[in-house]
């Protein structure tokens, strides 16, 4: 490239600046290595340092990629567990109190179980004490050994106890074992009207087991 100043004529000075090979080395008119590059003025050398420092150091940016993903990841991670736990401290608080009504009124229903068996548990062995035959007021009449015997059967009120247990039937809500005691009385003499008017002995007792059921919020044997 040729210029005329002041009726000279000068060739403009072009730097040797070179072109970036595919291998990424420095080439001018043939390939030549950075290092072995030796730009003769300073146009020259500011021309190949430009050209030949990296654009795009590949390495140191992928690490920093990576950085910034693990960070970004972090980040993430954090608000969902933040999101999750204020999630379940707003539920729980909701399930302690449905679970809490609940057991109170499991409570409650056990305890009006309870209560009823045991009303009906005395209404049933009064029943039976006047149903029973013999009983107190219509003893049974046997000879033995030449003399009279008076007998009769009586369930013991006192001894009456009971265990309200949670039903595995869908038919039932309670079942309850039920204990008592059956006492035999005998009153022997030479007559009829002796032996009748006492005094009666218990002569033996056994110990009895029903399983009650409840239902609609009421007990049955």
């Amino acid at each position: 490239m040729s210029g005329s100043l002041n009726g000279k004529t000068e060739k403009a000075h072009i730097p040797s600046i070179g072109v970036c090979s595919p291998r990424g080395d420095i080439s001018n008119h043939g390939s030549i290595s950075p290092l072995k590059c030796s730009p003769s003025t300073e146009k020259d050398f500011i021309g190949f340092a430009v050209l030949s420092t990296p654009l795009f150091p590949l390495k140191g940016k992928v690490s920093n990629l990576k950085g910034i993903l693990m960070k970004k990841l972090a980040a993430v991670l954090l608000a969902l567990a933040v999101c999750a736990g204020g999630m379940y401290s707003g539920v729980r608080p909701a399930e302690a109190k449905t679970t809490g009504a609940a057991e109170a009124r499991a409570q409650k229903d056990l305890e009006t179980a309870r209560s009823r068996l045991d009303a009906f548990m005395s209404k049933h062995v009064e029943r039976c004490n006047l149903a029973v035959r013999p009983c107190k007021t219509q003893p049974s009449i046997s000879k033995r050994n030449g003399k009279v015997v008076a007998s009769y059967i009586s369930l013991d009120p006192a001894s009456i106890s009971t265990e309200v247990l949670p039903s595995d039937s869908r038919h039932f809500q309670y079942i309850a074992r039920v204990k008592y005691v059956e006492n035999h009385f005998e009153s022997v003499a030479a007559t009829r009207e002796e032996a009748l008017k006492g005094p009666f002995h218990r002569i033996k007792s056994r110990r009895l087991t029903e399983i009650a059921r409840y239902t609609k919020g009421k007990w049955s044997l």
